[in-house]
Order: structure tokens, then sequence, then C-alpha cells
């Protein structure tokens, strides 16, 4: 009986009703909502844009064209290139999106295809119409959904019922897939979490008992995952330690026998590595028509169509993608992060499920943290973590079993904890709102309590929870604040924002795009990345037109400059002396520019930095003003001019 028939039986006959039920509420209020949700503008929720018109160019131009040629596509303002793609040396306009979703979608785009060609909507033609994205986007909802299922069953036997229909739902709706399957169905994100979760649950299913079938299924689900997006290889990594430990086995085997020849040894590895090999040729020829696009719009079966400069393999900024609140992990989804902690009991229950787990998210964070654009662009959370449904399910599955267990061993004792935590919380508030009272800040008479109530809650959740900042971003804060010497709340508002490349590399740059930018002192927007030595914001002139500066005080001022860009950096860096000094500017430690200033005179320092001085992420610039006592002003900055080169 193969996997998904045990799926299947699993849900219909072992699952309690109450499961059943749960499970069929959510597929029909998501459902509900997918279909019904409109704009403030009363358009629908569910249309192409943005990624997601490169995902149906493929789509239609597959379906309806039988080619790989998107001039029509991209000229149709229904669809349109809203990255500006230009045609490459083969002549074919660029698209460096996966074709896996165009794949996936395609049987619902046909029957959308057909109802169409009845009902004549607007765009049916072009294949553009709602009609058509409605239906055919809506198999990203049941994409989604079936992942949701795979990853309750491999959850409900090991840990129930119940802990597993819980870390169930917090994979679907309580992290970023939630958004790209409801509200932009026309990313990736939807088919790839199906797919990595289908290749989990049949390598799960079939472990201490893989059959040659077994090996050539996997195959072709890896081939499948990459298809949906290239990077989920990273999810082959439990079938290949699989393959490799069998290999070993077969060769430890053979030296323990009587023939220990090199011949004997060949032979017991070509029988252990057989059916590996067999499924990964398999993968190979599901992958193919990715390969196919390559060569068809680049010219290269192999390709990285973003530009050599978009993965940026010895600087992944994996902590980032996790903690950042630019669109990190668990900022975005608290949940997911107890999900994440409870792997640690999954490692507990069974070892080498555990360890898969634990190790694919390991390559997957040190993966996206790669990218060049690791924050996922204008993203909602951590997008490019769709292959983490069955960690979260498991994880989180393991987790609620802890606490019920212990529950259920000690029932008076949590039901002291919670009353204690409740009477704590009560005192406070009234504590709180005394306290305003007696400070005549709060107001006499008939009122509204809810802002007052409110403000209470705000005052204590911010005393308990964020008196270091978010306390979901703190590992990655607390090194942040080690190295760079601000404020471990500073992480926050740092992190993500960067000068120069936000993501804007060869094929995704367009012409528009600058290569200049520059850190502005007295900027409000810009004081956060000022740590230390720097005072109030003045005049270098007594004019009222005079650019304004930022007087530094002392020896030493410390400023954070956060970059992504691969190659060297111009800089100038401008402002008026007030003490008579030597500056000298440090970046990342290093002297990199000195300079005599004057007091009362302008100075334009120039430097320029090699791509190895350069961190990327956030570099630390110490102004050094040799001779200034502590205290004096040692001048006033007006700008850091930065340009790519």
């Amino acid at each position: 009986m193969g996997p998904l028939r045990r799926l299947r039986d699993r849900l219909a006959g072992a699952a309690p009703r109450w499961v059943l039920v749960g499970f069929a509420l959510i597929f029909l209020v998501g459902s509900v909502r997918f279909c019904t949700e409109a704009r403030d503008d009363k358009t629908p929720v569910v249309r192409i844009g943005v990624d997601g018109r490169y995902h149906w160019a493929f789509l239609t131009s597959l379906v309806l064209d039988g080619d790989l040629d998107f001039t029509n596509q991209y000229a149709d303002p229904e669809s349109g290139n809203y990255y500006e793609y230009r045609a490459t040396h083969t002549g074919r306009l660029a698209n460096p999106f996966p074709i896996g979703p165009a794949l996936l979608w395609a049987p619902f785009f046909i029957v959308a295809h057909g109802v169409a060609l009845v009902v004549d909507p607007p765009h049916a033609p072009s294949g553009n119409s709602h009609l058509h994205q409605l239906i055919t986007l809506y198999g990203s909802f049941l994409y989604a959904f079936a992942a949701m299922l795979l990853a309750y069953a491999m959850a409900r036997r090991r840990f129930g019922p119940g802990p597993a229909f819980a870390g169930a739902f917090a994979a679907l709706a309580c992290g970023p897939l939630l958004h790209y399957t409801l509200h932009q169905p026309h990313y990736a994100h939807a088919p790839s979490a199906f797919a990595v979760t289908l290749l989990l649950y049949v390598w799960d299913a079939g472990r201490g008992q893989r059959t040659p079938r077994g090996w050539l299924a996997l195959g072709a689900l890896i081939g499948l995952a990459m298809l949906v997006r290239a990077q989920n290889l990273v999810f082959a990594a439990p079938v290949v330690v699989e393959a490799a430990t069998a290999a070993i086995a077969a060769a430890v085997g053979r030296a323990r026998t009587a023939d220990r020849s090199a011949l004997g040894l060949a032979r017991a590895l070509a029988r252990a590595l057989a059916w590996p090999l067999a499924g990964a040729l398999v993968a190979l020829i599901v992958f193919t028509p990715q390969l196919l696009a390559w060569q068809t719009l680049y010219g290269s079966y192999i390709a990285i169509p973003q530009g050599a400069g978009y993965m940026r393999w010895a600087d992944s900024l994996w902590a980032d993608s996790l903690f950042s609140s630019r669109n990190g992990l668990f900022p975005y989804a608290p949940v997911w992060a107890a999900g994440a902690l409870g792997l640690a009991l999954v490692v507990r229950r069974d070892r080498a499920l555990g360890l898969a787990l634990l190790g694919t998210f390991a390559l997957g964070a040190y993966l996206n943290g790669a990218s060049s654009d690791w924050s996922g662009g204008g993203a909602f959370g951590g997008r490019r973590y769709d292959g983490l449904v069955a960690h979260v399910t498991l994880g989180l599955g393991a987790l609620v079993a802890a606490l019920l267990h212990a529950a259920e061993r000690r029932p008076r004792a949590l039901a002291g904890g919670l009353l204690a935590v409740l009477l704590v919380l009560g005192a406070w508030t009234n504590l709180i709102l005394a306290t305003d009272f007696r400070r005549d800040q709060l107001a006499r008479g008939p009122r509204d309590l809810y802002p007052t109530y409110e403000g209470a809650a705000r005052r204590i959740a911010r005393k308990l929870l964020w008196p270091g900042g978010n306390p979901l971003s703190l590992p990655a804060a607390l090194a942040f604040a080690w190295r760079t010497g601000a404020p471990v709340a500073r992480y926050e508002v740092v992190v993500g924002e960067v000068f120069l490349t936000d993501f804007r590399v060869e094929q995704f740059r367009k012409p528009a795009d600058e290569k200049r930018d520059a850190l502005r002192f007295a900027a409000p927007e810009h004081e956060k990345f000022l740590v230390s030595g720097f005072g109030g914001v003045v005049r270098t002139e007594a004019r009222a037109s005079a650019r304004p500066a930022r007087a530094a005080r002392g020896p030493r001022a410390r400023l954070l400059v956060p970059l992504n860009h691969a190659g060297g950096v111009a800089a100038s860096l401008e402002g008026t002396g007030v003490s008579a000094s030597r500056l000298r500017v440090l970046w990342n430690g290093r002297e990199v520019a000195a300079s005599t200033v004057a007091a009362g005179a302008r100075f334009a320092l120039s430097f320029t930095l090699a791509p190895d001085a350069i961190t990327r992420g956030v570099n630390v610039v110490d102004l050094i003003h040799d001779g200034v006592p502590a205290g004096a002003e040692a001048a006033r900055y007006e700008r850091l001019a930065l340009e790519e080169r």
C-alpha cells in the first residue's frame, strides 16, 4: 500500500470526528474567503501582480501559445512586464522566475479556459480574465490545504490528533503561507509548500522499507519541488543522506566478509546505489522543463537567471532572514518560532526525522540569507520559508504534546500558575490606573474607558516583553549590539535597510535605478544609524538656507552603514570642522582615510572601499578626531555620499 493511500486511510478512518470537522471548516471558510474577498475599491483581491505576472506569463504562453515567447504577454496591460525585462542574447525576453508553478496550475487553467469559452468574460482570449485567475489560482489554495493534511498525517502518528491538528493549523494559518494562499496566490509559495511537504511525507513514510518504486517516487518528487523553486533542492538532503548511509553500510558489510576485493566492494556499492541513482535520474528528467526553459531564454541549461551577483554564497545573512523586522520569519510568525524550538523535542522522539528537519531548516536559512534579495523585497514575512510546513507542524505538535502531558501530570499547579498570573496582571493594571489618577493623568468624570485599558495593557506588555526590543529578534539583536555597540533595540530599525543596492542587480535592475546614495546626518530618518559621539542638529552657516548638519563631540563618533553591494564603493564624507584636528575614518576597524581638518573650514574627505573592506549588511564606521578633548565639538557632519564602483 502506497504512502498516499495510507494518508487517505489515516484521515478518513483514524482521525477523530472533530479533526475532520475542523479540517472541513478550514476548507470552507478559506474557500469562501478566497473567492469573495475584495479590495477597498471593490476589485477582487485574487488577481495577478508583481512576481506573479511572470509565473502567469509562463502559464498563458505555454498553454495558449505553445511557446516561450513572452512578447504578447509583456505587451498586454493586463499582465505586463513589471520589472521591464529585456531580451537576452538568445533574442527571447527574459523571465527569471521558475516554470514549475505554471505547470502545477495548468490543469486548473485549462478548466478555467473552458469555462471562459462559455461565459466569455472580458480579456478571455488572452487568458487574463478574472475568471481565469480565480479558478486557476484556487489551485494554490488547494495545494496549501493538501500540504497541511500531509503534515498533519506525519505528526498524528507521533503526537496524537490534538497536537498534530494544532501544528498543522499553525503551519497554514500562523505564518507567511496564509498570505500567499489567500491574498497573493499568484506567487509560487503555496505550490512550493505542497511539493516540499509531499516530498518529506513520502520520504518519512518509506523509511526503513524503501523499495525501488520508492526511490523512483522520491526522485520524481525532488524534481517536482525543484521545478517550483530550484532552491527546494535543499529538502532532498534527507534522501541523499539515506542513500549515502546505505552505501556506507554496504561497504562496511563487504569489508567484514571474506571477499574484500575492489571488485566485490564495487558490486556492493552498485547494488546499494543503483536505485538511489535511478531516482536521481528521474529527478533530472522531471526537472527537464526548467532546463529547457533556461536553454531557450538564456542559452544555457544551467543558469542563475537573476545574474551572477544574485547569490552571495560566502556572505549569507541567514540570521537577518530569520530575525529582522524587515520580513524576517520569526518576527512575523511567532508561532512558527515556537514550532522551530519544538524541533528539539522531535529529535528526542524520532532522531532521524528530527535531524532531517533541523538540517533542512538550517540549509534553507543559509540559502535564503545568501540571496542578494534576502528579505524578499516587498514581501510579507519570511515568504521563502514556504517549505517549513512539516517542520512547524511536527515541532509545534511536539511542543503542544509536551505541554498537555505536563498539564495532565500537574493540573493543580497549572491552574494555580494561571491564577497567579491573572492576579498579578490585575494588580499591576490597577496600580497603573491609580498612579495615573494621582498624577492627574486620568480624566475625571464619564469617559470611554477602552483607551485607558488599552494604554495600561500596552505599558504592561512593553515592560514585560519589549524592554530590549522585539523578543523574537533577540538572538540576532544581541549579536548585533555586541558587534556595533548600538542598543539592542536598534537592531529592528537598522538591519534590513540598506544604502546603494537594495536588491537591484543585473536582471532585476531597472534603467532608472540609481547607483548613488547618501547617509544624511541631520535627517530624522537616518538618526537611527548614529550610535555614539553625535549631538543635535545644527546649521553649518548662519543663513537659513545653509545645509543642516549634526555635531560630533569628543575624540570619537560611531555610525552604521548598511550595504548590500557586492563591488567596491566610492565614499565622500562632507562637513565643516569646528576644532582643529586630524580626522581618521575607520571602516570595520580598518583605517581607510585620513585628513587634517581646520576649524571653520569645510571638508570633503573622499576615499574608495575595496570589496573585501565591506561587510555585507551593517558596516561599523568610526570617525576619529585626534586632538579633540572629550565633550568638545569636533565637527559638523552633513552627509556620507556613497557610489557603486
